[in-house]
């Protein structure tokens, strides 16, 4: 009947991200590059919020965002601000920056917050005027160990940057991940 039908897909398709999760885990733990890591979890992006399975890429606002003088890759920018491993996306009505950084590196959260300010700054200039003011921008910021910092801190400057703002790490949102799908299959079983 189509309860069991779909009960065995929906089984297929958690077995299947177990699957990237296991292989996620690996290429954190060989602390490779951002641009291997970012090519994966831009890929991936349910591994951040599940919420985000349906989550749309827009390539007209990424190659805009990109054009932008902030978030181009050449020299002058990277001297300025450092190479920019970014990903847009709309999630749920809201603008969605991703950012990771390599699994090894331990940011600092008020750099991490005045990076993130800039790209809900340029985004803004992105957005039409209309709506630029009413839209929610979030940025997210993926990291190998979150600041030394008290995590109301953490919570604070990223507030500062747009509510919603986060600093997550590839282990958090690994064992997040893990946990809810294995659960199904325990369930299931």
């Amino acid at each position: 009947d189509r309860d069991s039908l779909e009960a065995s897909f929906y089984r297929d398709i958690v077995s299947n991200r177990l699957e990237v999760i296991r292989e996620l885990t690996k290429l954190v733990d060989n602390n490779e590059k951002e641009r291997v890591l970012q090519k994966y979890l831009f890929d991936h992006l349910w591994l951040l919020d599940p919420a985000w399975e349906r989550a749309t890429g827009s390539e007209e606002m990424e190659t805009r965002m990109r054009l932008s003088p902030l978030f181009r890759n050449d020299a002058e920018t990277k001297e300025k601000f450092g190479r920019v491993d970014i990903r847009y996306r709309t999630v749920a009505g809201k603008h969605v920056v991703v950012e990771l950084k390599r699994v090894s590196v331990v940011p600092e959260i008020y750099e991490l917050a005045g990076q993130g300010a800039k790209y809900v700054k340029a985004m803004k200039t992105l957005l039409p005027p209309a709506t630029k003011d009413l839209d929610r921008i979030e940025v997210v910021f993926v990291v190998g160990r979150s600041p030394d910092e008290p995590s109301d801190r953490i919570e604070d400057a990223m507030n500062s940057v747009s509510h919603g703002s986060q600093v997550t790490t590839y282990d958090l949102l690994i064992g997040r991940a893990r946990a809810a799908y294995s659960a199904y299959l325990d369930s299931a079983s």
